[in-house]
């Protein structure tokens, strides 16, 4: 029977703020608990936690959410940036406004507008909820189109571009109560509504679902679904058939060895936990349930019995990956929660980079793991940019307890490099953007991959992506494979920095402009159109390297000029161009060329009536 955790026990222990230290090995690592501020004071019944800038001025924010049966607001805190890093908690807007039963949340620029907006699922049967950002640090609940009119018992959402058009679309899992319920998925129809998906097993299929990825498993090109089930039900993998089918379409199946990770499965979380390549799979489980950890070799997946992060059973609702000690390899954090008394978290250190193996020993003294509660979403984030991951921990006993955040106090001097993406031909959140980072590090050659998620696990996000580099003080190449297909390298960056990176216009070396000196062709990052096929309207969209004179052109299938949409210098960056197709004009295959510095490329559209 799925449990719904609405029962009221005795008062939490209380905590208070504490310096510990993380033994390992061959690094001595330090947190500290903040207990002051009005992010660690919000008592109540947190879900979600996401880290976002939603202002736009360069530090982590936080977002929570909160789903008590009675109903609470959820909370926005403001980061106030330097030197001390303390929260302002927002009042009034939309986004904290009314008494709602919450879990999950994700953030991304839905409608391309370059300010993040947020989608909140709520349980019990109610109604979603989306809101716009403004652009000044604001936001505007929608209340009108599916996605907030479908109700459900919904779980968690995660926002990601399965289709490949440039544009965010959305994944919502629901469980259900009495019986269990089919996800939502939501297509974006670029004018700022999103249109339910009704057809296949993916939008048809009832599980108890709690948690969903977006994740690119079979390393084609396109993101597939994989989703966690609880009561007994095994977990689904929906194969993405954009690549090479040419339609975004899903064929579900059973993924071998992941299938049966668990009876009552929370969650799930990607990472290349052992630094060869492709993306590995933590798989959280409550009931008293071991967890499991599954090693991707290549495309089959083993569950790693013997390591510790597979024979600890409790009751865990979330698994987040992150680099604590910026070793370069990444290490895991579990919450736990419900099943009636208080409990303690999970925190798991990788002796990849020490011993050459990717096994994990457990870290049992520190405050992160002593602190007795119910968690439930966490996130890791650099919130004081210091170039180390801090913890942020929702809770949620007695529907009554502080949330917990852990500043990190790293000092064995390793490098690191943080990075956030903008898309321009892909969607502006580069949401599913793949990212390689290659350092020498310990003298050896260290190659690991990060990727852009609407959803990290189970009420769990931070668009911002962390690299722990060890001792390499420079980084070989950055190599950044967006969604739209693109592929940008930088080579020779120097580490300590967090770079702000946007599709077409990365350096290809430490100050020098990418493309080559004065090649034409390499002026042009990329160019694509958008929608394509289209019925009406299509926009078309370059990026250059450099300022330019260019020439956009409308032909037909012989070659001749049909208009010219725009001829005239423009300055280098992304540009859009939007070409509606003439009244009477008929549909089939048109071309566009593109001429920069008298080199043309042309690229195909196809008119549907």
């Amino acid at each position: 029977m799925r449990f719904r955790f609405a029962c009221v026990l005795p008062a939490a222990v209380a905590v208070s703020a504490a310096l510990l230290a993380l033994a390992a090995t061959s690094h001595a690592q330090s947190f500290i608990r903040i207990t002051t501020g009005p992010h660690v004071t919000n008592a109540g019944a947190s879900r979600a936690v996401c880290w976002v800038d939603f202002d736009k001025d360069g530090d982590l924010d936080i977002f929570l959410t909160n789903g008590p049966s009675t109903g609470q607001a959820n909370a926005l805190f403001r980061n106030d940036g330097a030197p001390n890093y303390t929260y302002t908690k927002v009042l009034g807007d939309p986004i904290v406004t009314g008494a709602f039963r919450a879990d999950g949340a994700s953030f991304a620029d839905f409608d391309n507008d370059g300010d993040l907006d947020c989608f909140v699922v709520n349980w019990y049967g109610d109604n979603n909820l989306l809101y716009l950002g403004n652009g000044d640090g604001t936001f505007t609940r929608v209340l009108t189109g599916a996605a907030v009119t479908d109700g459900g018992h919904s779980e968690t959402c995660s926002w990601g571009d399965y289709d490949r058009d440039g544009w965010a679309d959305l994944h919502v899992t629901n469980s259900g109560d009495a019986v269990a319920e089919a996800d939502f998925l939501y297509h974006n129809d670029q004018d700022g509504t999103l249109s339910r998906v009704l057809t296949g097993a993916i939008a048809s299929d009832a599980f108890y679902t709690r948690s969903s990825s977006w994740i690119d498993i079979d390393r084609d090109g396109d993101d597939d679904m994989f989703v966690t089930n609880e009561n007994g039900e095994d977990e689904i993998l929906y194969r993405n058939q954009l690549v090479p089918g040419g339609t975004a379409t899903f064929e579900a199946e059973s993924p071998g060895d992941l299938a049966t990770a668990g009876n009552s499965s929370f969650s799930a979380a990607w990472a290349d936990y052992d630094n060869d390549g492709d993306f590995d799979c933590f798989v959280a489980n409550s009931s008293a349930e071991n967890n499991s950890l599954y090693r991707n070799d290549g495309g089959t997946f083993t569950r790693m019995s013997a390591d510790i992060t597979s024979s600890d059973d409790g009751w865990s609702v979330c698994g987040i990956w992150g680099d604590i000690d910026n070793d370069g390899d990444l290490d895991l954090f579990v919450t736990n929660g419900f099943g009636g008394a208080t409990k303690r978290n999970f925190l798991y250190q990788n002796r990849l980079i020490e011993t050459g193996t990717a096994s994990f020993v457990k870290l049992t003294t520190a405050q992160v793991t002593t602190d007795l509660g119910w968690s439930y979403g966490a996130a890791w984030g650099d919130y004081d940019q210091d170039g180390d991951l801090d913890l942020y921990v929702a809770r949620t006993f007695n529907n009554n307890e502080n949330e917990s955040l852990y500043r990190n106090l790293n000092a064995n001097g390793s490098h690191w490099l943080e990075l956030d993406l903008e898309g321009t031909a892909s969607n502006r959140s580069a949401l599913g953007a793949v990212v390689r980072v290659k350092a020498t590090i310990g003298g050896q050659p260290v190659e690991q991959l990060r990727v852009v998620e609407g959803q990290a696990a189970y009420c769990s996000q931070n668009l911002q992506l962390h690299f722990g580099l060890g001792d390499a003080a420079v980084i070989d190449t950055v190599e950044v494979i967006w969604p739209s297909g693109v592929r940008e390298i930088t080579t020779g960056l120097p580490a300590d920095q967090r770079k702000h990176y946007t599709e077409g216009l990365i350096p290809t070396g430490v100050g020098e402009p990418g493309g080559g000196p004065d090649d034409a062709r390499s002026t042009v990052a990329w160019h694509r159109s958008s929608p394509n096929p289209f019925k009406h309207e299509t926009t078309l969209e370059f990026a250059l390297r450099r300022s330019a004179q260019v020439r956009l052109e409308i032909l037909d299938v012989t070659g001749r000029t049909l208009t010219t949409v725009l001829d005239g210098w423009i300055e280098a960056g992304p540009r859009r161009a939007r070409w509606r197709l003439p009244e009477g004009a008929a549909s089939g295959v048109y071309l566009y060329r593109l001429t920069v510095g008298g080199v043309s490329q042309t690229g195909k559209l196809t008119a549907l009536r």
